[in-house]
């Protein structure tokens, strides 16, 4: 029996020595992902999937997206901080802004839980500091969430040994990128609004996510960039939407520093819509052109009109 047991106490050792080199060398490896955008992109996107699926980095050709579906701030302000250590040349950030992304609900789902802290550490493990770690209040989670490193990050791995150290890049992480979107949910978003549209409550506001939205505005300020916050397309957003006024108050009283640029109210065809609050394909190449073409123009009325922000009109 003491043999057994003796037994089982060496490969639990010896298995927790090889998980724990596995980490270690996962995590090495992604540190050694450039960060470097190129020149000839000085417009940073971050944010969720409002952002994600909207902008076409490769139409709108002056930005980079690195926007991620279900990226809460605390994620954004680790990629802007380590692109802006590396990319003097950008000088514009545009970070997604839906007033749902500012709700303890969130926080407690994109934040706390495991479904979301699982990926989430994995992936952007490499860029987390000590005062992120501090954040999660599972540890528990946490600990089987840094465990979960090498496995969710295999690709990545292969990925680099592959291109070699000089080749690899953010691009070769899981961290955010344009995301198309063939969706076509609208009508059926439609019924499940009108069913639920009584049991609304007022969210209360998250902490977490008021606190590292105020730090990317900090960090932004550090480095002389604009920050710009952006309210994506929603379909019929007077109607479906009722929070923006909320939007232009949180800025007004948080992020004076910041403009804001609401499109909810951005003219799409039905068929361009993946649902109620997001586009589908077919939209974020509409509205990337759009952007494209009069990005320069929303910004430079933005300024003229010295009020920091910037509504789209619209006869939808």
């Amino acid at each position: 029996m003491k043999k057994f047991i003796s037994q089982v106490g060496i490969f639990i050792s010896i298995t927790s020595i090889v998980i724990l080199i596995m980490v270690v060398t996962t995590i090495a490896i992604m540190k050694q992902a450039s960060f470097k955008i190129d020149t000839n992109k000085n417009i940073l996107i971050l944010g969720s999937c409002f952002t994600e699926i909207s902008i076409d980095d490769r139409i709108f050709e002056r930005s980079a997206n690195l926007s991620q579906t279900g990226t809460a701030y605390i994620y954004s302000y680790c990629k802007l901080k380590k692109v802006l250590e590396i990319n003097s040349h950008i000088d514009t950030v545009l970070v997604s802004f839906q007033y749902g992304e500012l709700s303890k609900s969130g926080e407690d789902i994109w934040i706390m839980s495991s479904e979301f802290m699982f990926p989430k550490v994995a992936f952007y493990i490499s860029l987390l500091g000590k005062e992120e770690f501090a954040v999660y209040k599972d540890k528990g989670a946490l600990f089987q969430a840094i465990l979960q490193t090498p496995v969710r990050n295999v690709n990545a791995v292969i990925k680099y040994f592959r291109k070699g150290n000089n080749n690899y890049t953010y691009k070769d992480l899981r961290v955010g990128s344009y995301l198309r979107l063939d969706r076509d949910r609208l009508q059926v978003e439609m019924e499940i609004w009108e069913k639920n549209k009584d049991k609304k409550r007022n969210e209360e506001e998250s902490p977490l996510q008021k606190r590292y939205l105020q730090k990317i505005a900090n960090l932004c300020n550090e480095h002389n960039v604009k920050l710009i916050l952006v309210n994506t397309p929603v379909y019929q957003s007077k109607k479906y939407d009722d929070n923006v006024d909320k939007l232009y108050e949180y800025r007004n009283k948080y992020l004076r520093q910041a403009d804001l640029f609401d499109y909810s109210n951005f003219s799409l065809p039905d068929s361009c819509r993946g649902d109620i609050a997001h586009l589908n394909y077919k939209g974020a190449k509409i509205f990337s052109e759009y952007l494209q073409a009069h990005f320069h123009e929303d910004a430079k009325a933005c300024a003229d009109a010295k009020k920091q922000f910037y509504q789209y009109n619209s006869k939808e």
